[in-house]
């Protein structure tokens, strides 16, 4: 049997194509499978309702990541007993908060730019429970807060400092460590 010249583009085609769809699975399956992802790594840092630093890599500050003159803090926080209020307060510096599910997507993000009386506050629910919440607080009840409705009930809010210099670091850990995710009351 003799290969014909069509039948061998064809193949080489095939072998591409199957190739190409192998090596795409591989790369989407690869956070699900992954034992050491983001959330697995920092949840711990912060998990004691008080956000927590990030270590400065300064292995990583020649490609992009880890500049020196931004504080990078993790604070997790779980819905399962009920809301949690995430408070930042003003700090003077740049500061950005940003809600992340367990699988790392940004469910919300803002900056210090949105602060209300000196903090900016977040409270983080799910759908049911925000539900709940409309159905049983008075249409008056004052709260600054804004609502963020995740779809997972684990996450982490990640909260950035970013510093004139970076002699201004202590300062940003300051802000970071002054960042809460407790329980709603």
């Amino acid at each position: 049997m003799k290969l014909r010249g069509s039948d061998i583009v064809i193949s080489i085609i095939a072998g591409m194509l199957l190739g190409a769809i192998i090596h795409l699975v591989i790369v989407l399956r690869i956070p699900a499978v992954a034992r050491a992802d983001a959330f697995t790594r920092h949840v711990g840092l912060g998990a004691n309702g008080e956000a927590q630093l990030i270590p400065h890599d300064a292995k990583r500050t020649a490609g992009i990541g880890d500049d020196p003159a931004v504080a990078r803090g993790v604070c997790a926080w779980d819905l399962h007993d009920g809301p949690v209020r995430v408070v930042m307060p003003s700090s003077g510096l740049v500061q950005t908060l940003s809600i992340h599910d367990r699988n790392g997507r940004v469910i919300y993000s803002l900056s210090d730019r949105a602060a209300v009386r000196g903090a900016v506050t977040l409270t983080i629910m799910t759908a049911a429970q925000q539900e709940e919440r409309r159905l049983t607080q008075p249409d008056d009840a004052e709260d600054d807060a804004i609502e963020v409705v995740s779809p997972t009930g684990r996450g982490l809010a990640v909260i950035r400092a970013v510093t004139a210099s970076p002699a201004w670091r202590e300062r940003a850990a300051r802000a970071i460590l002054g960042v809460t995710c407790t329980p709603e009351d």
